[in-house]
């Protein structure tokens, strides 16, 4: 599958999990033949534009993972706070404008950058207007998108690892130095179920360290593979 998918296909990197939900009915296919089926098949309809990746399932347990900017993982008690309410109030209404007919598309814009973009004033400007064509050539598909996003509670996530045991695998959680509050406390509890875990700030980003920090991010997938690579050969 994977070989077929890097030939036609071009995307961001997508993880898929073969889990209960996927088991098929049919008696002479196995299931998981028809899960890689349909997920060829979807693929194949999805106007992908960038680089793809398709992780597939092993047999072999993960050596180290890499996670940037986990969001929605938060205590019990932020989950019951006022805080988050109002955040929760915050993107239900950012999931509403995001379906208006007539959407403001500069204040979207200046907003989201407002949050998590990080530099130098020239950079910020070009930034922005390099985003705001982008954002302003966009179809139906794109705001749907952005909707469904917003609307998404992160009580989904803190729930799924509530009863979870420690997680025994060499891990390294970038978060960006000048995030949003959320991402901080996000990477911090999940800190707490990996007992290998370690984490790195990175620095000058608020949140899109793509554009932001990326040699940074680079440098920490370095050291966690050498960890990795160390811990091999014992």
């Amino acid at each position: 599958l994977a070989a077929v998918v890097l030939q036609k296909c071009h995307a961001k990197i997508f993880a898929l999990t073969t889990g209960s939900h996927f088991q098929s009915e049919s008696k002479s296919v196995p299931p998981i033949a028809d899960f890689l089926a349909d997920i060829l098949q979807l693929i194949d309809e999805l106007p992908l534009q960038e680089p793809f990746v398709l992780p597939l399932a092993s047999q072999e347990p993960s050596g180290g993972a890499l996670v940037v900017n986990p969001f929605g993982i938060f205590s019990e008690e932020f989950m019951d706070s006022a805080a988050h309410k109002k955040l929760s109030d915050v993107l239900l209404a950012r999931a509403v404008d995001r379906l208006r007919p007539e959407r403001d598309v500069e204040n979207i814009c200046d907003t989201l950058l407002s949050v998590w973009l990080s530099g130098t004033p020239e950079f910020l400007a070009e930034s922005r207007r390099e985003w705001l064509d982008a954002v302003s050539a966009c179809d139906e598909d794109f705001w749907y998108l952005a909707s469904a996003h917003c609307q998404w509670s992160p009580r989904e996530k803190t729930d799924a690892l509530a009863d979870l045991p420690l997680l025994d695998l060499e891990t390294t959680i970038a978060s960006s130095s000048y995030g949003p509050t959320v991402l901080g406390d996000s990477a911090r509890n999940l800190h707490k179920w990996l007992s290998k875990g370690q984490v790195a700030y990175i620095r000058d980003s608020k949140g899109w360290w793509e554009i932001e920090n990326p040699k940074f991010v680079a440098s920490e997938l370095v050291n966690l593979l050498n960890r990795v690579m160390k811990k091999t050969q014992l």
